[in-house]
């Protein structure tokens, strides 16, 4: 539920967003505000860092071996390192030819205690590359 100032940056043609979820796949909705005053409603999947094999709407941009485990729940019990390969994916969010982007708001995602199912790490504006 967050909202994200961006600066402007006309002709952009879509919003791609960094992130992976943690236990699942995970999705939530957003909206995408405009300078000429409009929003732009989007629902954003991201895939289980876990997951080797991204769904359709996302794209894998690099693989650890390993995860920093705070908790030692996923574990068994052990903080430290969890060696187990991680993912981050990419998703892109087509935008309309002719707006400039003023504002993203980012999902909002259930969560229960202590547990943070989808990480965003990061967006961005540009163009598609073809």
């Amino acid at each position: 539920g967050q909202t994200i100032l961006l600066p402007p940056t006309p002709g952009a043609t879509q919003l791609t967003v960094l992130g992976a979820s943690s236990g699942a796949n995970e999705t939530g909705n957003g909206t995408i505000q405009y300078t000429d005053g409009t929003v732009q409603p989007y629902s954003l999947t991201v895939d289980d860092w876990f997951n080797p094999s991204p769904g359709p709407s996302n794209t894998t941009v690099v693989t650890v071996p390993y995860i920093n485990d705070a908790t030692g729940a996923g574990n068994n019990g052990v903080v430290g390192q969890r060696k187990h390969p991680a993912a981050v994916f990419a998703v892109s969010i087509p935008l309309p030819a002719g707006k400039t982007v003023s504002s993203v708001t980012l999902p909002t995602v259930a969560t229960l205690p202590g547990v943070f199912p989808m990480h965003l790490f990061a967006l961005g504006l540009g163009t598609a590359l073809s």
